[in-house]
């Protein structure tokens, strides 16, 4: 197991029991297509938007279009 996921099981934030293994399984899979999403918001392809969120692009109107997408998937999470 990583340090990382150690760390976030002694914090309290999910249990080695499973028990919020669903959810962080749930809450993850809302991630999937993001670039793709905000690549057909956007006309533009889902590589550029994978080079604009790592800063290897500047593009002020993608950026915004992939924070609005992370808020929203934030907003779902936090009704899950």
């Amino acid at each position: 197991m990583s340090q990382t996921i150690t760390k976030a099981y002694s914090a309290g934030m999910t249990k080695p029991d499973g028990s919020m293994d669903g959810r962080l399984l749930r809450c993850h899979k809302l991630h999937l297509g993001l670039y793709t999403r905000v690549a057909k918001d956007v006309r533009a392809t889902a590589g550029y938007i994978s080079l604009v969120a790592a800063g290897k692009r500047q593009n002020d109107k993608i950026r915004q279009a992939i924070l609005t997408e992370l808020w929203r998937i934030e907003k779902i999470k936090n009704v899950d």
